[in-house]
Order: C-alpha cells, then sequence, then structure tokens
C-alpha cells in the first residue's frame, strides 16, 4: 500500500497531478491536491504503510506541500525508518536524501532542478506511462543489482516515451526542450539513497551525482 502524495499550487503541480490522476492505483492512499499537506501525510505514517511516492516542489532540504509548508524534513526521520520514498520534486537527493538514508530510509530523489511533465492531452499519456514506470517499480528496489535494473527500466521507458514524442510532433513544439528535457531527467538525475550509504546510486549511463552532504 503506497502514500501517493501529490500537491497542486501552480501550473508545474498541476501537471503533476493531472499525470497521478491517469495512474493512481486502488490501493493507494491518495493525497491529492488540497490534501497533499504535511499534516495529513503524517497521519498516514504509522500502520502498515511503508511507501511514499510523492510528486510536488521540493529543495535540498525538504519535500514541500501545497500550502507552501515543508512537508519531509531531516528530523522526520523516525518517523519514516523503513519506508521506501520516491520524490519526484528537485533537489531532494542533494542533502535531505542522504540524511534520511542513515536512518534505515530508501530515498529515491532527484539531485538537480527537474521539468515537470506536460499535461497538454497529446503527451498526458506518455509522461503517465514513464512516471508510472517508476512508481510501479521503485518499492523492488534493495540493493545496487535490484535498483540498477529499475533504472534500466526507467531509462528504457524514457527512450520510448521520446520516440513517442517525435511521432506526435512535439520536435516541433515551442515547448520541445522541456518535454525532452524531463524525459531525459527523469533517469539521468535520479539518484537513489539505500539505508546506510555514503554515495547514491545511479544509472552507469548517467552524469556524476550532485551531492552537498
Amino acid at each position: 500500500m503506497t502514500i501517493f502524495f501529490v500537491t497542486n499550487s501552480d501550473s508545474q503541480t498541476a501537471a503533476n497531478l493531472a499525470v497521478a490522476k491517469k495512474i493512481a492505483a486502488n490501493t493507494d492512499i491518495k493525497l491529492f491536491g488540497c490534501d497533499a499537506l504535511r499534516d495529513r501525510l503524517h497521519n498516514e505514517l504509522s500502520g502498515e504503510k511503508r511507501a511514499i511516492f510523492s510528486m510536488s516542489h521540493g529543495s535540498r532540504l525538504a519535500i514541500i506541500d501545497s500550502d507552501g509548508v515543508d512537508a519531509v524534513v531531516e528530523h522526520d526521520r523516525y518517523v519514516l525508518s523503513g519506508y521506501k520514498v520516491y520524490a519526484w520534486a528537485c533537489m531532494t537527493a542533494q542533502f535531505l536524501g542522504g540524511a534520511l538514508a542513515q536512518e534505515d530510509i530508501y530515498w529515491w530523489g532527484y539531485d538537480a532542478a527537474i521539468t515537470a511533465p506536460d499535461d497538454r492531452d497529446k503527451y498526458l499519456d506518455i509522461f503517465s506511462e514513464v512516471i508510472s514506470t517508476a512508481k510501479n517499480n521503485f518499492e523492488n528496489g534493495v540493493d545496487h543489482s535490484s535498483i540498477q535494473r529499475i533504472l534500466d527500466l526507467i531509462k528504457d521507458a524514457c527512450h520510448t516515451a521520446e520516440i513517442k514524442l517525435e511521432s506526435v510532433g512535439a520536435t516541433d513544439d515551442e515547448d520541445a526542450m522541456s518535454l525532452y528535457s524531463c524525459c531525459h531527467q527523469i533517469w539521468a538525475r535520479l539518484c537513489i539513497w539505500l539505508p546506510g550509504a555514503q554515495q547514491p546510486i545511479k544509472h552507469r549511463d548517467a552524469p556524476p551525482a550532485y551531492i552537498d552532504m
């Protein structure tokens, strides 16, 4: 059972929410839009739930909720112990992910500013398929080899998405750079912190991580 935490505070997070609504599972605990708040998230952290998939704004120090409040920060490490977290958000892998990994937390996050998916009709399904690949597989990452297999799945999904983007005319879109940048960043800027790790795992073809511990 996954807590699916997706904010809505501007056009970028609205696009995230459009994707989330396409890929949500019946078993997800959905905290969407005005429900994607720190208090609501922390109310759900007890019990058997041990995974969070988040789509929001972020920083090197926090996942940010719909009201602009820090929803997950370093001092939340004890309540998140044992969790697997995927943060589709800017820069949480730079510091937050590594800090939380020291408390038995698996952290999938990004080491740079990332570009939101495009929620226009002809692009929405393409980006939804990529994000769904990440959401449906990240919980299976338990060690270096299993994580590399999942990274390969995500990279392959991004490559397929790029082909589909071209087929619907994305290369001629005035936002072409953003469309293709999003596809690239989904796998190339993704960093995974295993519990206790001193450095994150990245795809073997990705550029070095930008980490500030």
